[in-house]
């Protein structure tokens, strides 16, 4: 079977379940056609991801929270503002992706919580499974 990810950036925890993912899949003679991860200026993509991954990583902007100075809560403003502002970038992202879909024919679309396959399937009508 084909894949293609989708992963959320912030945090390790999606980074290594895609990775061993990843492994479990190639390993079991699967391809993981392209690996599309969200980052920010905040969000810095580890080495270890990259390393990990010997298909195509593409790393993408990706919406974020802003938070206080004291690094305790969200500043709910500057989040909302930023995204706003961001919208066309991430909307020219969800369309990269569809791009991929529709070049590699992948069986299954796997999202690790990022914000844009969600947004992917709510405003295309695509054939392949996505979970």
């Amino acid at each position: 079977m084909k894949f293609i990810f989708l992963v959320q950036g912030e945090g390790r925890g999606h980074l290594t379940q895609a990775i061993t993912l990843f492994d479990l899949l190639i390993n079991n003679g699967h391809e993981v056609c392209e690996v599309f991860v969200g980052k920010s200026k905040q969000r810095i993509i580890p080495d270890f991801f990259y390393s990990k991954i010997s298909s195509p990583v593409i790393p993408i902007e990706s919406p974020n929270f802003y938070h206080d100075p004291e690094n305790k809560g969200i500043k709910i403003f500057s989040t909302i503002i930023d995204n706003i502002i961001k919208a066309p970038i991430f909307f020219r992202n969800i369309n990269k992706i569809k791009q991929s879909i529709r070049k590699h024919e992948p069986d299954v679309f796997l999202n690790f919580y990022d914000l844009h396959g969600g947004l992917l399937y709510l405003f295309n009508k695509l054939k392949t499974r996505h979970y």
